[in-house]
């Protein structure tokens, strides 16, 4: 009886497999992307490969609980569970990352790696430590995300008194080494994906009934702006000061949701509820920002015109300014609510090829996360000072962000917000917004 089924999904452009299980249930695999639609034979290949040590592990033996060092990382890791999903600090994404982190990597279950789990924390040499870190396999970013979740792991376990009072094995100089040595290899791999200029101006001045005008107004914002999408969905009405032409960025959407949003910490963990999920911003991200003259028109025209054409309503100052489809708007018909778009990424996409634009970037695919590299990349075609794009970016701003919007500088960063190449015209399907060219 066959173990396995595989079959080619063209929307994700990946082969996907159904793996029966030693106990008789099944487990979806996606395979890598590398295998187009044409080479079944080779992506099989790599599935049977894969199902032969898969099923190699689910054979060996786990470890007995009564033989377990009580300082072992194994015996340890339910109570380092409970504490992480006790806080409700860690967002979502962030919690999975770190239970797939100690089931797939450090635990001895899912990937062939070198054995730590059973060993006494005390116990736990430098060179055993470095060992593990060399067998894990995946890009330099995989890599170093094992590590830290390992490494915090060990952190709370010191810091709660699991174990005596010994200092982090994960802190020693060869393991910073190597770690160091992950962050170069990543550097020097890394693909920052953007738009260029003139493809930002083809983008925002095509004119076609395929992208909604919702869409190409938050094209614009987070070209303009460099936000990050949870804080774009995190937007209302009132977050925008149409007389000072600036905007507030103070909350970020961690989770969608179709009824009010309630604040991060006020929910339960693994419960499914419909409400929108909204915390701060990231730290050091709470910040204001001045508005570019076209994006000002852009929101103006949404606000006063656009928002009520796509969701059957005015708007009112708390509602969001991006809402994630007129149909749950109209169903529910809440004030405020947070209803996030989802599926970025593969809309992005596919509006990029309605424009008849590229998709990827030196072989890296397009997300729309790579609209904030755009904005960076077009302040420095601008002559920006790499300490001013990351004051507008909202990284690591201490007393920086505080006072970089006071007084004279805010028309500083607002000129130079202004002299960013994009054109002075975005096309939408209801009209052609546009405005004074910027001042220089």
């Amino acid at each position: 009886m066959k173990t396995y089924s595989i079959s080619y999904n063209k929307k994700r452009a990946t082969w996907i497999a159904q793996i029966k299980q030693l106990d008789g249930s099944w487990k979806t695999k996606f395979l890598p992307k590398s295998f187009q639609q044409h080479q079944q034979l080779d992506a099989e290949r790599w599935l049977i490969n894969f199902i032969s040590n898969y099923h190699t592990i689910q054979n060996e033996p786990t470890s007995d609980n009564s033989n377990l060092a009580p300082c072992s990382i194994f015996f340890l890791h339910q109570k380092w569970l409970y504490l992480k999903e006790s806080d409700l600090s860690i967002a979502p994404n962030t919690l999975t990352g770190m239970k797939l982190a100690l089931k797939n990597w450090i635990l001895n279950s899912n990937f062939p790696h070198f054995p730590i789990q059973d060993i006494d924390i005390t116990a736990l040499s430098t060179q055993d430590l470095l060992s593990w870190c060399k067998s894990l396999q995946g890009s330099p970013a995989t890599k170093l995300q094992q590590i830290y979740v390992l490494k915090t792991f060990l952190h709370d376990a010191i810091v709660n008194e699991w174990v005596k009072d010994i200092p982090n094995p994960a802190d020693k100089p060869a393991i910073k080494q190597y770690i160091s040595k992950l962050h170069a290899e990543r550097t020097s791999d890394k693909v920052i994906t953007h738009l260029s200029a003139e493809q930002v101006k083809h983008f925002l001045t095509v004119k076609t009934k395929k992208i909604a005008d919702m869409r190409k107004v938050r094209y614009l914002l987070a070209i303009t702006s460099g936000l990050r999408i949870s804080e774009l969905h995190g937007l209302v009405f009132a977050d925008v000061d149409f007389t000072k032409k600036t905007l507030q960025i103070q909350r970020q959407v961690m989770k969608p949701g179709i009824a009010p949003a309630v604040n991060y910490k006020d929910t339960v963990r693994n419960t499914t509820i419909s409400n929108a999920i909204v915390k701060a911003p990231k730290k050091g991200s709470r910040r204001e920002l001045p508005l570019h003259n076209l994006t000002v028109a852009a929101l103006e025209y949404w606000y006063s015109k656009g928002w009520e054409l796509f969701t059957g309503r005015k708007p009112q100052l708390i509602d969001p300014i991006f809402p994630r489809s007129k149909t749950s708007l109209k169903k529910n018909q809440i004030a405020g609510s947070f209803l996030a778009g989802t599926h970025q990424a593969e809309q992005f996409q596919e509006d990029l090829l309605r424009a008849d634009l590229p998709t990827s970037y030196k072989g890296e695919e397009l997300t729309f996360h790579s609209l904030r590299h755009t904005f960076s990349h077009l302040l420095e075609l601008a002559g920006a000072e790499d300490s001013k794009i990351q004051v507008l970016l909202g990284h690591g701003a201490k007393s920086v962000l505080r006072t970089s919007y006071l007084g004279a500088q805010v028309e500083a960063y607002r000129n130079l917000i202004n002299s960013l190449n994009i054109g002075t015209v975005l096309e939408l399907t209801s009209c052609s917004i546009s405005c004074p060219s910027p001042s220089l």
